[in-house]
């Protein structure tokens, strides 16, 4: 027998991990990827230091599994990369076709080839996933530990396996504790194959998947981080407010994010042969997920990565079973290859001066003066979209968290007159108080971390001001001052949006904000609504 076939599956697979191992060597670190890159550097690369990580992250913040996992990433990111690269087709294609790859079969090198080349086009935002260590983390990484525990059930469905049961049960728990919105369906489906199998390995993992799940919903940090889920919160709640319109956009959304996949059923079910059962249970799995969504207080694209996974083993699988002539299992296979190299070489380029980008940055960051204001430029692929999650910088409180916490700045601000950069970017302010005084304000910025925000938005604008109003409180109580103002930072010329006096009290100068910008210089114009 000729050895062709294996050599090509092994080739592929080998080239599709390094591929990931080098963008995850290159990856920036950025939005909130610092957190866990603070964490990191405090607590370093001990067992004893990410043990301390996982309580605090239990206790205190995301207790999810994918963030033990995005906190290994600063010590070892290439090795993690490239595993869950692999695991991550191969997974897909356990769940098609209820088995492992045979190497010796180039069909199904073909196969994973197709799957592989999938994830670019059917993943939502390929880019943001799989090269932004929070979100591939928590959600892509997170995704394979469930198949990984899916997938023995997947096969003991059609045929007889024996893993063992102790490992079951810790990977059930794994596997319970990587997401809110997967773990009811993960555990709906494990419990209807654990009642077709009926063995002591399904049991058992049944029992760590439900266990874990509790854990994660039960978490003291999911009152910090995820608006108190499972203490103070209605999840039903959510449903209900966001109302018929919220709730249908989300679903929209998700179908809009995840339409490749369901073009592929739709191909399949031109042909007369029904779509086989495994197709449209995962199918039906992808909507049970979306649906859980709804009861989130949280949504976006990251959550619809699950569906997305599960919807490409149910195409690929239905395009196999609807079309046994191999001219159009190779027409599937090309098109996989195709979308394979092409989303390589995109998200490699992309990547690539991310990385450039980033490290041009902290060099301009390092050679600051300690205390000072350090001016930037903004990236090239400065918004998010498909190949990135765009730079950092545009969100005002990271910038100033970044510039204290990281490179003992007092602030960093962006050096562009692009009207597009600064509408997107929020503003950088600055507390000014009249007669001066050094220690008190100190005393004050230690308490707030700064005052920077996203100044054109709501929200923003009123954390900022709220934290103004903390601040003169706390100056007041230390020093003797006439006035105080909130200002804007790196844009000429200077807007005060919030002021206190001695006399008047506070003055807010504007509700709502915008950025003016002609060829030469940017202000910030208040206005009230």
């Amino acid at each position: 027998m000729t050895r062709a076939p294996r050599v090509a599956f092994f080739a592929f697979l080998s080239a599709w991990c390094l591929l990931f191992a080098y963008l995850a060597t290159i990856e920036p670190i950025s939005h909130d990827g610092w957190w866990p890159a603070l964490d990191h550097s405090h607590r370093g690369d001990s067992i004893a230091g990410f043990f301390d990580f996982i309580r605090y992250s239990y206790l205190n913040a995301n207790p999810r599994l994918g963030q033990w996992l995005v906190f290994l990433a600063f010590t070892s990111t290439a090795i993690l990369a490239a595993a869950f690269a692999g695991g991550l087709v191969v997974g897909v294609f356990v769940l098609a076709y209820a088995r492992l790859p045979r190497p010796r079969e180039l069909a199904d090198t073909a196969r994973v080839v197709a799957i592989a080349g999938l994830v670019f086009a059917c993943v939502p935002n390929p880019g943001q996933m799989l090269c932004y260590r929070p979100f591939t983390g928590n959600y892509v990484w997170a995704a394979c530990v469930t198949i990984a525990l899916v997938a023995p059930y997947r096969i003991a469905i059609d045929r007889s396996i024996e893993p063992n049961a102790i490992l079951m049960f810790v990977l059930g728990l794994a596997a319970g504790m990587c997401n809110e919105h997967t773990g009811p369906t993960a555990i709906a489906f494990v419990a209807w194959a654990t009642y077709r199998v009926r063995d002591r390995w399904t049991i058992a993992g049944l029992l760590g998947l439900v266990a874990g799940f509790a854990l994660l919903i039960g978490a003291p940090g999911q009152s910090e981080r995820y608006h108190g889920l499972g203490a103070d919160m209605s999840i039903v709640g959510n449903l209900l407010d966001r109302g018929l319109a919220g709730n249908a956009r989300i679903v929209g959304m998700a179908f809009l994010y995840t339409i490749g996949s369901w073009a592929l059923l739709a191909v399949a079910s031109i042909k007369k042969r029904a779509v086989r059962r495994d197709a449209a249970i995962f199918a039906a799995a992808a909507i049970a997920i979306v649906l859980t969504v709804l009861l989130s207080p949280k949504w976006g694209a990251r959550l619809f990565v699950a569906p997305a996974l599960l919807l490409i083993a149910a195409g690929v699988r239905a395009i196999d079973e609807a079309f046994v002539c191999r001219y159009m299992r190779g027409a599937l296979a090309a098109i996989g290859a195709l979308c394979a190299i092409g989303g390589s070489v995109v998200l490699a380029s992309v990547q690539r001066d991310a990385g450039d980008d980033f490290d041009a940055r902290v060099a301009l960051l390092r050679e600051a003066a300690p205390g000072t204001v350090a001016s930037v430029p903004p990236y090239r692929h400065f918004t998010p979209g498909w190949w990135t999650y765009g730079d950092d910088f545009r969100a005002a409180p990271v910038r100033q968290h970044v510039a204290r916490r990281v490179f003992g700045l007092d602030d960093a601000t962006l050096d562009t007159h692009d009207p597009h950069v600064i509408r997107n970017a929020g503003v950088s302010l600055e507390l000014v108080v009249d007669p001066p005084a050094p220690d008190a304000v100190r005393a004050a910025d230690a308490a707030a971390d700064g005052y920077s925000d996203q100044l054109f938005t709501p929200d923003g604008a009123r954390a900022a001001i709220d934290r103004f109003h903390a601040a003169v409180a706390a100056i007041r109580a230390r020093a003797p001052i006439h006035r105080a103002a909130l200002r804007t930072r790196g844009l000429a010329p200077a807007v005060d949006v919030a002021a206190w006096d001695e006399t008047g009290g506070f003055t807010v100068i504007g509700s709502t904000f915008t950025a003016i910008c002609d060829s030469s210089s940017c202000h910030v114009a208040a206005g009230n609504r």
